[in-house]
């Protein structure tokens, strides 16, 4: 097991530390098993994904992962309905068709550094969860 305060995670080893691949994937697989247990416990798991979406969307961001920030926005669409945020929901669909073009019409070089390098958020260090979205580095005042 590593030692996190003596060696902290960089960017991209959350993605293939087997430790945490080995957690989550034991995670999912008990709330799969827990989902069917009537419809209490559906409701619980329904609850638990909608947040791990929210959080994950978050590590998206901290750690400049681009596809999981995609994917994380196209499975928050389905959300907003029920919750009666249909602006939201208007927003992220139009914001993702746009982004998944985004390829497109970048320059290859840029839009690889933009999705895979973590280009777009802010880092201030290569340590894991260092990056920030870049409407909070301009609203922070010094």
């Amino acid at each position: 097991m590593r030692v996190w305060q003596k060696n902290p995670l960089k960017l991209g080893d959350s993605d293939s530390d087997k430790d945490l691949k080995t957690m989550s994937d034991l995670f999912y697989t008990k709330l799969k098993q827990l989902k069917n247990n009537g419809p209490t416990a559906k409701l619980w798991v329904q609850y638990i994904e909608a947040v791990l979406i929210v959080l994950r969307f978050i590590e998206a961001e901290r750690l400049g992962n681009w596809d999981l920030h995609l994917d994380c926005v196209r499975r928050m669409l389905p959300l907003f309905h029920p919750a009666g945020h249909f602006q939201y929901a208007k927003a992220a669909q139009i914001y993702l068709q746009d982004m998944v073009l985004l390829q497109d019409i970048m320059d290859p070089q840029e839009f690889h550094q933009f999705a895979t390098q973590g280009y777009f958020t802010i880092h201030r260090s290569d340590k894991a969860w260092s990056g920030i979205w870049s409407d909070m580095t301009i609203e922070r005042r010094h």
